[in-house]
């Protein structure tokens, strides 16, 4: 459980450094789109850290040590584990402000309400509600 404590507390700082950057940044591609399409390809580098700790793991150095019954320890790919879930916090809140902001920053002043309340909708998908299992 410990493990999450981090994330909130990126959460706490990330976004907010992140919104008054994107708000004085200035590109060809607008003030949002590069923190986004930043942020998204630091979260596919991360994630696929994430997938791959074991396999990296075991390659810097993890070896299998357990007596019979014990449970294995591999400290480099536990470290990676973290690590890169971290990072990769921090990757999702570096993106999901500057989403929720370019929601109300293209459309125009009297729908920017309803595209803040629509935004997070967008983000988890659409889901409503879980459907009922069929008997």
């Amino acid at each position: 459980m410990l493990a999450f404590i981090p994330g909130t507390l990126i959460g706490l700082v990330v976004q907010p450094v992140v919104g008054v950057l994107s708000d004085h940044h200035g590109s060809r591609f607008g003030r949002r789109r590069p923190f986004i399409a930043t942020g998204a390809c630091l979260l596919v580098l991360f994630y696929t850290l994430l997938a791959n700790s074991f396999s990296l793991g075991t390659s810097l150095g993890d070896v299998d040590r357990s007596e019979e019954g014990e449970s294995k320890l591999r400290p480099a790919a536990a470290t990676l584990v973290l690590v890169s879930f971290w990072f990769a916090d921090f990757s999702i809140n570096a993106c999901q402000l500057p989403v929720r902001v370019l929601a109300t920053d293209c459309v125009e002043h009297e729908f920017q309400v309803r595209a803040c309340a629509r935004a997070p909708t967008v983000l988890r998908g659409f889901r409503r509600r879980p459907r009922k299992a069929r008997l």
